[in-house]
């Protein structure tokens, strides 16, 4: 990846999850699996301390502008940001996806293109970040960026709730 992907996601859920297909190949077509394994805190953050199906809570549906860079964020590209978020994802199949958490509720296997990120096999930190937009309103074209970083393992991800962009 050498240049800055844009996914602009509209959202009617209250936030996104990225993921590795490898990640979601057990879901069935049409399953439910937001109820059944997406409901609970702790359901979400066992998937997102695993690298797995790493949930980003927004607190809103609205429009979400993901930023999306290869390495590590410079000190400068997180100076706008109010809230930054030090996840951590496994990445098999030699991509990403980022999709609405609704779509967990009727889960359907093909990912539009464009919410797509082609990125190596290995272990990333991932750093997200963002800011309540202009307007004030948050999910209001929403800024965000995610930094893909490769590492040699997993990060240490011990999240004890949700990771939220919300700093309020």
């Amino acid at each position: 990846m050498s240049e800055q992907q844009i996914i602009n996601l509209r959202l009617d859920g209250l936030g996104f999850i990225v993921y590795s297909p490898f990640a979601v190949a057990h879901i069935a077509e049409g399953e439910d699996y937001y109820s059944t394994h997406h409901l609970l805190a702790a359901q979400v953050l066992r998937q997102t301390n695993q690298g797995r199906i790493v949930d980003i809570a927004t607190g809103t549906p609205g429009d979400f502008a993901l930023q999306i860079d290869y390495g590590a964020p410079g000190k400068n590209d997180l100076a706008w940001a109010d809230t930054i978020l030090h996840l951590g994802i496994e990445v098999r199949d030699r991509q990403v996806q980022v999709r609405d958490v609704n779509d967990l509720m009727y889960w359907a296997r093909e990912t539009p293109p464009d919410q797509t990120i082609g990125l190596a096999d290995g272990y990333y930190r991932l750093t997200v970040a963002s800011a309540r937009p202009s307007s004030g309103i948050w999910g209001d074209g929403q800024r965000v960026g995610l930094w893909f970083e490769p590492v040699k393992a997993l990060p240490h991800l011990a999240w004890d709730e949700i990771p939220s962009l919300v700093n309020e």
